[in-house]
Formats: structure tokens, C-alpha cells, sequence
């Protein structure tokens, strides 16, 4: 299927308010808006690596040169460094570097930054920094007595939800509270871990679908690639144990039934759901047909058992 450029193009800006302030960023938000209305001359930021230090350091550029209507120069620092002469890199009223620790971790590269920050600071030039959590590179700068810095700490599971959100509404991809909550606690690693989810998510739903519209089945199935690997978490077990559960007399379904969910409303691929149920990906086809048929022929008691084992996995997807 076509998507087109409008639909799956990233909208996120760098503005300060697509920017999730929480208590683990709070700190670093309140130094930002220090240094952007010059009541701090020289600000560190750090933080690990996705969990939005270089989207600070960029809207504090913009806030910078709208407040100031001056040109603010931003930029990594070893390409900073790599650029132009001692003279021209001195021109900048205001600096902004992020990457801070690829030029600290290169002794050539860590002497011409502690040099070219220490004339900033000896001349009182502002400058923010983004640098890693260590403390060690806090210490790398010059005179770092001198720094105000202030760290973005890993956000807590109640935190990631609120990122989620904020990243959806970024993203003008208004899922449900239980699809953001799956996005929140079943992707690992960073923010871009969970940005790249939910992009994925934006990517496979047509583009004349209502993403409210998407049920919360479909968005764990979209993810099953992000979850192969978790040992707490498989789509096709909590849905095989919903149609066991909920089964009743009809117990001699629970297969079909089960494939029928995993095909029609996950949207797995035929080898994923065959291997988990050690068939081939032709029976998984035989067995979807087969309920369908059953389904169409006004089967009652299947169309009951289906409506509960739906309710059912998607209550276990609720409380995920």
C-alpha cells in the first residue's frame, strides 16, 4: 500500500512546548530558560543520549534569537571546531554546542575546546554545553566552577507515558490512552526508540483510517517487531490464553480462533503466528478461512466466544 509523504512525514518541531517537561527534566528546562533570558552566561545540560537534550539545546536557540535578535551560533562541537578560523569561531555573541563529549573524549580535540570555552568565559560570552550525564565531563570544562549545569534524568514509567503523549500529539497521531500505554511500557530504550514506534505505527495505518478508530490489538501487533525479544511480553500467548478462557463448551476452536484473532486484528504475518503454533504458514491461511466461513454461516456460538475472547485480551492489554 502507498502512503503518502504527508501522513508519514515527521511533524515534530523544536519549538519548547512540543517538549515534555517533567520533574526528571525540570531542572534542566528552568537552566534553559536562564540562559535564554540571560540570567546565566555559561549552562551545561546533560543527559543520556533520547531523552530530549539536543531538542532543548535547539529551542534555546530560537528563544535566544528571538529574545535578543541576535544571530546564535549552534552547532556540534567537533564540527564547530573543525570550521573556520580561532577568530571567526570568537565572532559568536551567543554559542551553543551539543556533543560536547565527542571533542572531550579526543585529547587534540579536548585542548582546542577547553581553550576556545575558557576565552568565551574570560570575555563572558554565553554558552551552553550539551555533554553526557558523567560528571567527568562536567569537570572536563574550563573553569567549571563557573558552569550552571542541570541533568535530564531517565524518565520514570509514569513519565515515559507522558513523553508518549507528547510525542503523539507532536506527531498529530491521536491513538487511544491504552495504545499510548503500550507504546510507553512495552518499547525499550530511549525516546527515539519510542518515536520510532509510534512513526511505525503512523506508517502502517491507512491513510483514510481514524487513528482513534485503531483498536489497541492492532497497535500491539504493529509492535510485535519492537517485542520480539522481550521475555515478559508475547502478543500470541495473552491471546491464546484469552480464547482458552473465555472458550466455554467451544473448546475444540481454541487454535482457530486463536489464529483468527492474530491474523485478522493483529495483522501478524502468517510465519510469525505459524511458527509460534509450530504449523505452516498455509495451515494459518486454511484455519482464517475456515472461521471466516463459520462466522459468515451466522455461527452464534462462535460469534460469542470471538466477542469474548476480544473483550478479554484487550482488558489484558489494558492493565500491560
Amino acid at each position: 500500500m502507498a502512503f503518502t509523504g504527508a501522513r508519514v512525514a515527521h511533524a515534530a518541531t523544536d519549538k519548547i512546548d512540543a517538549f515534555a517537561a517533567l520533574p526528571s527534566n525540570l531542572a534542566a528546562v528552568r537552566s534553559l530558560a536562564g540562559f535564554t533570558e540571560g540570567r546565566r552566561r555559561f549552562v551545561a545540560i546533560q543527559g543520556a543520549s533520547g531523552w530530549g537534550k539536543s531538542h532543548l539545546l535547539r529551542a534555546a536557540r530560537d528563544m535566544t534569537a528571538a529574545r535578543f535578535y541576535a544571530d546564535v551560533q549552534f552547532d556540534s562541537a567537533e564540527h564547530w571546531l573543525s570550521t573556520g578560523s580561532a577568530a571567526d569561531r570568537a565572532k559568536a555573541r551567543f554559542l551553543i554546542l551539543d556533543d560536547v563529549d565527542s571533542a572531550l573524549s579526543r585529547p587534540r580535540s579536548r585542548q582546542m575546546l577547553q581553550l576556545e570555552l575558557e576565552r568565551r568565559i574570560r570575555t563572558k560570552k554565553p554558552t551552553l554545553c550539551g555533554l553526557d550525564i558523567h560528571r567527568r565531563s562536567l569537570r572536563s570544562l574550563p573553569l567549571s566552577s563557573l558552569w550552571h549545569s542541570a541533568a535530564i534524568a531517565p524518565p520514570t514509567p509514569s513519565e515515559r507515558r507522558a513523553i508518549v503523549q507528547q510525542m503523539c500529539k507532536n506527531e498529530r497521531l491521536p491513538i487511544g490512552d491504552t495504545s499510548q500505554q503500550l507504546v510507553a511500557n512495552l518499547v525499550g530504550g530511549d525516546g527515539h526508540s519510542l518515536l520510532g514506534a509510534l512513526l511505525r505505527i503512523k506508517a502502517v495505518v491507512p491513510e483514510w483510517q481514524d487513528f482513534n478508530s485503531v483498536h489497541p490489538l492492532r497497535v500491539a501487533g504493529i509492535l510485535h517487531p519492537y517485542l520480539a525479544d522481550s521475555a515478559h511480553f508475547d502478543l500470541r500467548e495473552m491471546v491464546v490464553d484469552s480464547v482458552t478462557r473465555t472458550a466455554g463448551k467451544d473448546a475444540a476452536r481454541l487454535i482457530a480462533v486463536s489464529v483468527y484473532i492474530l491474523s485478522e486484528w493483529t495483522d501478524l504475518c502468517e510465519e510469525s503466528i505459524a511458527t509460534f503454533f509450530g504449523m505452516k504458514p498455509g495451515d494459518v491461511y486454511r484455519l482464517r478461512r475456515e472461521v471466516s466461513g463459520r462466522l459468515a454461516g451466522e455461527d452464534s456460538a462462535l460469534h460469542a466466544h470471538l466477542a469474548r475472547s476480544i473483550r478479554a485480551v484487550t482488558c489484558c492489554l489494558n492493565q500491560v
